[in-house]
């Protein structure tokens, strides 16, 4: 391909609003090996830029896209490189280490970029089982009449007949020869809850993404090449409720403060203070903020408090406060519901 005239065809963007100009640092793509096999054939290049990647076209995919039928399937793999992105970003607390993230261009819009996922970010909604081999109980009052296997592009894979589903209306479908795909299973004419598979060979990943095109979106891209698709994942940065331990020998209920963001007026709304016995023995009076905050890499405002330890004390102090820290989170049931927090220790 060196002497060939590489086009702009298509771009796609992660980002994440926890880091500094959203540019999400932690998330390596690469395509699977059978999909670098046939960019190469097909005379594609991918070419990966810090947050995001780039597919350039050529002549030669032009004419090797009339050859096929059907819509051309890429597949990348995202590899997660940060082990406390799940401490970070706005999803289900706890997932199962069977899960993946699931990703495609499907959606269609009339925007200048198309999100790959369902919502503004990502969310539990674009989570998918992932497994090497599946079996199903199929929670039905009678025996289904039908049942089959349908994949991403919506053809049809497996056909079951009725003696195939035994007694207990269980089904079993291998997919280890299978390349990796979305399937999802259909009982009676209605579509069951997507799935994905990775062959048993294949490593597990963080997520995955298939993006499909055809030769009316790479001709119309040849005569107008400023023009390229544009595609974003975005993930949300999570949010949790900040609670302070304040631990001093002069420090009881009576102790007064306000806390206040540096771009803010008004002081922000902390729980009344509570003393509580830490596993150490001492005590400690503990706040919670009112509204959860979101984390960030760095945070574009501090927060100051003003206080008197005690009744008896005349003097108001201020202090910065430190931010909880993301690494420690945790999700507990306050005011009769289930929240995230993140604590913060200081000794005044």
């Amino acid at each position: 391909m060196n002497n060939e005239k590489v086009i702009p065809f298509m771009n796609v963007t992660l980002r994440h609003s926890f880091y500094n100009n959203n540019l999400i640092e932690d998330i390596e793509v690469v395509p699977t090996p059978s999909s670098a096999v046939l960019m190469q054939k097909i005379g594609m290049i991918f070419k990966p830029e810090g947050t995001s990647f780039n597919l350039g076209a050529s002549a030669r995919t032009l004419t090797a896209v009339k050859d096929i039928p059907d819509k051309v399937m890429l597949v990348f793999l995202l590899k997660n490189n940060n082990p406390y992105f799940q401490h970070i970003t706005e999803l289900p607390m706890y997932r199962s280490g069977k899960e993946l993230f699931y990703f495609d261009n499907k959606n269609e819009s009339n925007t200048k970029v198309t999100l790959l996922h369902h919502a503004e970010f990502v969310s539990g909604i674009d989570s998918l089982k992932n497994v090497d081999s599946l079996e199903v109980n199929l929670v039905l009052q009678n025996s289904p009449t039908s049942v089959s296997v349908e994949n991403s592009n919506g053809a049809i894979v497996r056909n079951y007949e009725p003696d195939e589903v035994d007694e207990i209306n269980q089904i079993s479908f291998d997919l280890a020869e299978e390349t990796p795909d979305r399937f999802a299973f259909i009982i009676n004419g209605e579509k069951q809850k997507p799935f994905y598979c990775f062959p048993s060979a294949v490593e597990h990943h963080f997520g995955v993404i298939h993006l499909y095109f055809d030769l009316e979106m790479l001709e119309r891209q040849s005569e107008n090449v400023a023009e390229k698709y544009n595609y974003e994942i975005r993930f949300n940065s999570r949010k949790v409720y900040f609670r302070y331990y304040f631990i001093s020998a002069q420090i009881d209920e009576d102790f007064s403060f306000s806390i206040r963001r540096s771009d803010q007026e008004e002081p922000l709304s902390f729980s009344k203070p509570k003393l509580v016995s830490l596993s150490n023995g001492s005590e400690a009076l503990v706040i919670i903020s009112e509204f959860p905050f979101s984390f960030k890499q760095s945070y574009p405002y501090q927060f100051s408090m003003n206080f008197k330890l005690n009744k008896d004390t005349r003097k108001e102090q201020t202090i910065a406060l430190p931010f909880p820290d993301w690494r420690q989170i945790k999700m507990e049931r306050i005011r009769e519901e289930d929240v995230i927090v993140a604590d913060a220790y200081l000794y005044i």
